[in-house]
């Protein structure tokens, strides 16, 4: 399915389950990407790939979540999938581990192709929510047809600090 005809590929409202208008939440990922601090929160990286968590912030009932994507190989990077989820610290062999999917709200940012020796910053917006001790919430960038897959695993003390956002301030 292609996005609406006024809405560039970069700017997507996925799902619309919010009191918050898409407008509202394209100001607020302005807001964070403009007022963005060099600061990362966690990161990781495989094969000059590099995925950080840039910061989490909130307003009302939803969390954005700031990504950055560098890609510092000279191969391009095409995402087949961007997972965010709840999930158990350790993955035991023998016992049944259960994903809680967190499904976006909106996203401002392109995260289908990463161009070679450049870096991106996305912002996802998600309902808010909090994760038990023995939980870690992830973030998982999976490549297509390659096998640079980044994790990020983020605690409970991380989602609780998320830094609440201005209404009205940078709102275009």
């Amino acid at each position: 399915a292609s996005p609406p005809e006024n809405v560039k590929g970069d700017e997507i409202p996925l799902i619309f389950r919010s009191e918050m208008t898409g407008t509202e939440m394209k100001g607020f990922c302005r807001q964070i990407l403009d007022g963005r601090e060099k600061k990362r929160l966690k990161r990781t990286s495989k094969y000059h790939m590099n995925l950080a968590l840039s910061g989490i912030y909130i307003q009302g009932n939803i969390m954005f979540f700031h990504l950055t994507v560098d890609n510092a190989s000279g191969i391009p990077y095409h995402t087949d999938m961007l997972r965010l989820y709840v999930r158990d610290r350790r993955k035991l062999s023998r016992t049944a581990s259960q994903e809680l999917e967190k499904v976006p709200l909106y996203r401002h940012g392109n995260d289908q192709v990463f161009a070679a020796r450049s870096a991106s910053d996305i912002v996802y917006a998600i309902p808010k929510f909090t994760i038990p001790d023995s939980k870690l919430f992830f973030i998982e960038l999976l490549e297509k047809e390659g096998g640079r897959h980044l994790a990020l695993g983020v605690n409970n003390r991380k989602v609780i600090r998320a830094r609440p956002l201005e209404r009205g301030a940078n709102q275009r």
